[in-house]
C-alpha cells in the first residue's frame, strides 16, 4: 500500500477490507487462500499496524505537547503565587518593624518613663501608703 493508502486506512473502506480479509482467514474459508491472497493480507494488515503505530505515536505527541503547556503554565502560576507571598512576607515585617519604631519614639517622647513599665513598676495604689515617721 502506498503512503496515502495507509493514511487512508481509518477510512471506512480500508477497515471493511481489512475486515472481509480478516473474516476470509479466520473464518470457514480460510482453505480457500491462495498465496497471493496471503501475501496481501499480511501486507494489510502491516500497513494496518504501522498505520495504528504512527496514529497512536501523534496522540501521544499531542498528549505530551499539551501537558508541557500545561506545566509550562503551572510553573508560571506557581512562580506568580510565590512572588505574592514574599511580597505579603515583606509588607507583614515593614508594617511590624514600622509599630515598633513608632513605639520606640512614643516611649522617649513621653520622657523615657517606658524603663519603668519595661521592668515591672507600677505606681502604688492609694490603700498602701507607706507610713511617715514623725520626729
Amino acid at each position: 500500500m502506498s503512503k496515502n493508502n495507509e493514511q487512508g486506512f481509518a477510512h471506512s473502506e480500508g477497515n471493511s477490507k481489512l475486515l472481509e480479509i480478516v473474516e476470509r482467514v479466520f473464518g470457514t474459508d480460510f482453505d480457500k487462500l491462495n498465496m497471493d491472497d496471503l501475501y496481501r493480507l499480511e501486507n494489510d494488515l502491516c500497513d494496518a499496524l504501522k498505520w495504528i503505530r504512527s496514529r497512536t505515536d501523534q496522540l501521544m505527541m499531542d498528549s505530551l505537547a499539551n501537558l508541557s503547556a500545561k506545566e509550562k503554565s503551572l510553573l508560571e502560576e506557581r512562580r506568580l503565587l510565590q512572588s505574592a507571598v514574599i511580597m505579603e512576607e515583606r509588607s507583614k515585617s515593614k508594617k511590624i518593624a514600622d509599630d515598633s519604631a513608632a513605639a520606640e519614639a512614643a516611649g522617649t517622647s513621653r520622657g523615657n518613663t517606658e524603663g519603668h513599665h519595661a521592668a515591672g513598676w507600677r505606681p502604688p495604689s492609694r490603700s498602701s501608703q507607706p507610713e511617715v515617721d514623725t520626729p
